[in-house]
């Protein structure tokens, strides 16, 4: 299958006080043919669903890192793979990668998800977002955040996971582990996310995501794995 792709790229962003360099927000629209199964595209621009987002986000990561001239496997292929899901590898070396898709609606702000915290993980800080499987073979190098609309519309954060811990991490601190507004009780487990885009009304919860947001443009389509900063 040949894949045709345009680029629709803004002007960059200026990176924030925690040391992120200038961000160029990008958004990847590919001519395929739509997702089916595990194995490519059918159907052009169909609505991703929670159910299907997982498999479409690794797809889509697969073929970014091919059109890099990257090997990609799938590890999930013979069941689901703890810590890792993608092994991608180039010029020698290989990558453990993690993704993490998320069903973004076309009518609503891009937004990520670095997955789902329980109690444990909201009240000790020790215990982490990624590679929770200490037992595993695989342990991941990279996480890739997908945004998805479609598959043919999508927006990728390829960190290196001490980059994605550190931004869950963020996340946790200011939201599930501080108490509610309205009653001071504490706030139940759930969806750890964060827009992509600034919102109009600012806030102090809003400004503590502006910097995590920054934090995550800086990856923003970084597919060679080994930048260093």
């Amino acid at each position: 299958m040949i894949l045709l792709a345009r680029r629709i790229c803004a002007a960059p962003r200026e990176a924030d006080s925690m040391g992120a360099g200038a961000a160029q927000q990008s958004i990847k629209v590919r001519d395929v043919a739509g997702y089916s199964g595990q194995r490519g595209f059918t159907g052009g621009r169909m609505a991703v669903e929670r159910r299907t987002v997982g498999k479409i986000a690794e797809r889509i990561v697969m073929n970014e890192f091919e059109n890099q001239g990257f090997r990609a496997t799938d590890l999930n292929k013979d069941g689901l793979s703890p810590n890792a899901d993608l092994l991608v590898a180039k010029n020698g070396v290989a990558w453990q990668v993690q993704v993490k898709g998320s069903a973004n609606k076309p009518d609503e702000p891009w937004w990520v998800g670095y997955g789902y915290c329980d109690q444990e993980i909201i009240d000790d800080r020790t215990r982490t977002i990624f590679n929770r499987r200490s037992d595993s073979f695989y342990h991941a190098s990279h996480v890739v955040l997908v945004a998805v609309r479609s598959p043919a519309e999508y927006r990728c954060m390829v960190l290196p996971v001490v980059e994605a811990e550190r931004a869950a991490q963020f996340n946790l601190d200011g939201y599930y582990r501080l108490p509610r507004v309205r009653d001071g009780g504490a706030r139940k487990p759930g969806k750890i996310w964060v827009r992509l885009d600034q919102a109009k009304k600012l806030s102090p919860r809003e400004e503590r995501m502006d910097i995590e947001r920054k934090l995550l443009l800086r990856w923003e389509n970084c597919w060679s794995l080994d930048r260093a900063d």
